[in-house]
């Protein structure tokens, strides 16, 4: 079993729910981001698995931040785990990850073309330690749902 992925040097899933489960035994404080690329099947379809690749290193560098654990998922999935946080410092990091990212075009001159990749984020928050590593998969998971919802309206409006 591979410890990081080998396209972004973050850690593997499996390690990645190691340290969740170790951070939930522990009753501390926790934060549980649930991220994900929006319309990336569009993206590698339309610009290419190159451009794909590209995106995905740029989310994994915009994630990767001293106060996270951040692993990569399936395809565009990214999972980060605060410790030690509030709901609050939890959301910043989502805001500063999506301004990282907002910042960034992924360009290929050769084929002209130029790729704003754009997540989706669902969080869940633990400040008092109780809850179990399902509780805040499903909460992070139900949180991300609605950001795509909402993405998805305001795209059509």
């Amino acid at each position: 079993m591979q410890k990081h992925d080998s396209l972004t040097g973050l850690l593997s899933l499996d390690f990645f729910m190691d340290e969740l489960d170790a951070a939930v035994a522990l009753r501390a404080p926790v934060a549980l981001v649930l991220a994900e690329v929006d319309d990336f099947k569009a993206i590698t379809g339309f610009h290419g698995e190159e451009i794909g690749e590209a995106v995905i290193r740029a989310v994994a560098a915009a994630m990767d931040k001293p106060q996270a654990v951040v692993a990569r998922g399936q395809d565009s999935e990214f999972v980060a785990l605060l410790i030690g946080v509030d709901r609050d410092t939890a959301e910043q990091y989502c805001w500063q990850v999506n301004a990282e990212l907002a910042e960034r075009t992924i360009i290929d001159f050769r084929l002209r073309i130029r790729v704003k990749p754009v997540l989706n984020i669902g969080l869940a928050g633990d400040r008092d330690g109780g809850k179990s590593v399902l509780e805040l998969l499903r909460g992070a998971h139900m949180d991300l749902k609605q950001a795509r919802e909402i993405w998805r309206w305001r795209q059509a409006g």
